[in-house]
């Protein structure tokens, strides 16, 4: 059970205040208070604006005005922010109601919150498939809005979200922190749609250490390195579930991983490509074909997995990766991922093969493949 991602929502109209709900945008349910860490939080005003575009992209699409940041709620949400990180409650620390947070000019006002999620993608994510969020996010009668993130470093939850809703806009506010720190194209490609600074940084600890805040040293990264080593950045792309969807991109581009990254950028996304699940095959079975080759006599996903904490822990759900791992990284270790085939037994049974490959335990994997089933040879 994952403890660490949870959101609440409310609203109240005019005099009358709604029945508060109780949400699950991740996976748990509190009601009481979430134990305060007692150290000083940052606030992320770039993740915010990224919340508020995302928000508008909603509303947009269901022909709705799109929200106005305005500074009054701004300076609501950024207030109930460290509050729950205290509490986490539409009740502020003091008992009060969290409206009493909310400047007087607004008389229909909601609030979204939530903790765990660590981008702004994330969040929305969690609060876009919840009713009650989502029928904030997209009520007809809100014109503008306040947004918070806040980060407590060493927290057991991270990051605090707040979304303050209000009916008028008093204060509005544009968004003068936009710059080239924040771009997402490199000579007219606009990586946007395998990007997202926050998720790439917050997926990867050594990135976030090298890198920080420093939004154009991690973008410089994922061109010159990240793509290559097959990182994901975007929450909605993972090369190697794009690489094992498709026959076709693995014909033309083999492990050259940067170019599923481009091919999905100028041409996948438009043709409707998945590159965020794994689509079955017929048989609905994990895939033991790997360029070409099968190696189903040696591997079995379910197998592999369950034998090596470690790769449980990095692959599970992801057999395509798995499968990458063992081709890759998992022969040339000598490891067993079938219960019907030990490459050092097989090694140490048959004196001609010790003597062809000596310490190359690849090469047994791929002797039985192509030929030491088929002399029946004994693999166990």
């Amino acid at each position: 059970m994952n403890k660490n991602i949870i959101s609440k929502y409310l609203k109240r109209t005019l005099a009358i205040v709604m029945s508060l709900v109780f949400v699950l945008s991740g996976i748990i349910l509190m009601d009481k208070p979430l134990i305060s860490e007692a150290a000083s939080g940052q606030y992320n005003d770039d993740m915010a604006w990224e919340v508020l575009d995302m928000v508008n992209k909603e509303r947009a699409a269901r022909g709705l005005s799109s929200l106005t940041m305005d500074q009054t709620l701004v300076n609501s949400a950024k207030v109930r922010a460290p509050e729950i990180s205290e509490y986490f409650s539409h009740t502020r620390p003091n008992g009060t109601s969290c409206f009493t947070a909310y400047p007087s000019a607004q008389m229909s006002v909601g609030e979204n919150i939530a903790a765990g999620q660590y981008s702004a993608s994330a969040v929305m994510n969690s609060w876009m498939n919840s009713q009650g969020h989502r029928e904030n996010i997209l009520d007809s009668g809100f014109k503008s809005i306040g947004i918070a993130c806040y980060y407590i470093p060493g927290s057991d939850y991270g990051y605090y979200w707040v979304q303050c809703f209000g009916d008028v806009v008093t204060a509005p506010l544009s968004n003068s922190s936009s710059s080239s720190t924040g771009n997402t194209s490199v000579d007219t490609v606009d990586y946007s749609s395998v990007y997202d600074y926050s998720y790439y940084i917050n997926k990867y600890s050594d990135l976030k250490s090298a890198f920080g805040s420093n939004q154009a040293a991690a973008f410089n990264h994922f061109i010159n390195n990240g793509m290559n080593e097959g990182r994901q950045a975007s929450e909605d792309f993972n090369v190697s579930i794009y690489k094992a969807n498709y026959a076709d991109l693995r014909a033309a581009y083999g492990n050259d991983l940067k170019s599923y990254y481009l091919h999905y950028i100028n041409h996948g996304k438009k043709e409707g490509r998945n590159a965020k699940t794994l689509i079955n095959n017929s048989s609905g079975t994990s895939t033991t074909v790997y360029n070409g080759v099968d190696y189903s006599a040696v591997y079995d996903y379910n197998y592999y997995i369950n034998k090596y904490p470690d790769l449980k822990a990095a692959f599970e759900g992801n057999p395509t990766a798995a499968l990458n791992h063992f081709v890759n990284c998992g022969m040339n270790e000598g490891r067993q991922a079938k219960a019907t085939f030990n490459a050092s037994n097989y090694k140490n049974k048959y004196a001609d093969l010790c003597s062809a490959f000596g310490g190359n335990m690849k090469c047994y994997y791929i002797h039985y493949i192509s030929c030491g089933q088929n002399e029946n040879r004994n693999c166990n």
